[in-house]
């Protein structure tokens, strides 16, 4: 097994937020307020997965968006889930994948 941390980030305000990993509820919390200060995730979890296709869906009902990702993956991963309007990210949920834990200033 491998591990996969999951960070709340940016753009969160007063809203409830719930991942499922492969179906599993992994985390479900609220409400979460992101820091203006950037001094860290506003919330983390942690679950162990399996080597392959991982499947993560996010929901934000206190803002009515939702999201879902398949992500291939073959060793530790950190994954930084924020709140993005912008037209990138037409779902409203951005989704970062990396290989390194990130960094707060």
């Amino acid at each position: 097994m491998i591990q996969l941390r999951g960070e709340i980030q940016e753009g969160f305000y007063n809203d409830t937020v719930i991942v499922k990993v492969n179906g599993a509820e992994v985390f479900n919390k609220g409400p979460l307020t992101t820091s203006l200060l950037g001094k860290g995730p506003t919330a983390f979890f942690c679950v162990d997965v399996k080597k392959g296709l991982v499947k993560v869906e996010v929901f934000v009902p206190t803002r009515n968006l939702q999201d879902t990702k398949n992500f291939l993956i073959r060793k530790n991963k950190n994954l930084g889930i924020s709140i993005d309007t912008a037209t990138d990210f037409p779902s409203g949920i951005r989704f970062i994948l990396s290989d390194k834990p990130f960094l707060y200033g």
